[in-house]
């Protein structure tokens, strides 16, 4: 995999807000509140997520990565529970 711009996020220690840890390329890069990591579809799913075209009508959001086009993989990071997640973008759907 060779994505355009990427994200680590991990959880902090009191659980209530997730830390970009690391990232490349153009990522919009902050720190989120712990709300807004559980409503990305990877971290719901307890699974891989891949958006294929992100500018298509009924694509789903990510509020931890916010693309308007593209691709982007939503990865779960977990140890019995959710303690991150990854996030990749490719610029070029599918």
């Amino acid at each position: 995999m060779h994505p355009d711009s990427s994200v680590v996020y991990v959880l902090n220690r009191s659980k209530d807000r997730a830390v970009p840890e690391a990232w490349m390329g153009d990522a919009a890069v902050k720190v989120l509140p712990l709300h807004d990591l559980s409503r990305c579809a990877g971290v719901q799913r307890g699974s891989m997520y891949v958006v294929s075209d992100a500018a298509a009508p009924l694509s789903v959001r990510c509020p931890g990565f916010p693309v308007d086009r593209g691709t982007l993989a939503c990865i779960p990071l977990s140890s019995g529970e959710c303690v991150g997640s990854v996030h990749l973008g490719w610029k070029e759907p599918e």
